[in-house]
């Protein structure tokens, strides 16, 4: 879940107070997700792709090189697979591979605001409203 080298002490003792106990039930959609080789709701009921078109917002998927449990290469196939349904909308999909991050450090690391949230922000800024008049 995490690279360890990746998050200070302070961080990884409170990481049982930060996550608490986790819930299983939505493993039981992932599993079907899995199964079925596409994204469904926990019923298994095929909801979401068959709108895929309402996906035509800025997404910036972001993957650990090192991830075990969504691997990179998943993050790769879903950017592949937005542009070939919405080639005229290309350029709303975007990715980034952090190089030695596997999954929650991206997010909780010591240099995660570096490595990988100025990146988020480099990608969000272009698309925010403008202030002011």
């Amino acid at each position: 879940v995490i690279a360890h080298q990746n998050v200070n002490a302070a961080t990884h003792d409170a990481m049982r107070q930060i996550f608490g106990e986790i819930a299983t039930k939505p493993f039981e959609q992932l599993g079907l997700i899995m199964e079925r080789g596409r994204a469904v709701s926990a019923s298994g009921e095929d909801i979401y792709l068959p709108n895929y078109e309402r996906l035509k917002l800025p997404i910036h998927i972001i993957s650990g090189s090192i991830n075990q449990i969504v691997l990179p290469e998943s993050g790769y196939t879903t950017l592949h697979w937005l542009k070939r349904m919405m080639p005229d909308d290309a350029a709303l999909f975007t990715r980034t591979l952090v190089d030695g991050y596997a999954h929650n450090d991206c997010i909780i690391g010591k240099a995660a605001g570096r490595d990988v949230l100025a990146g988020i922000m480099d990608v969000l800024r272009p698309h925010a409203a403008p202030t002011g008049a």
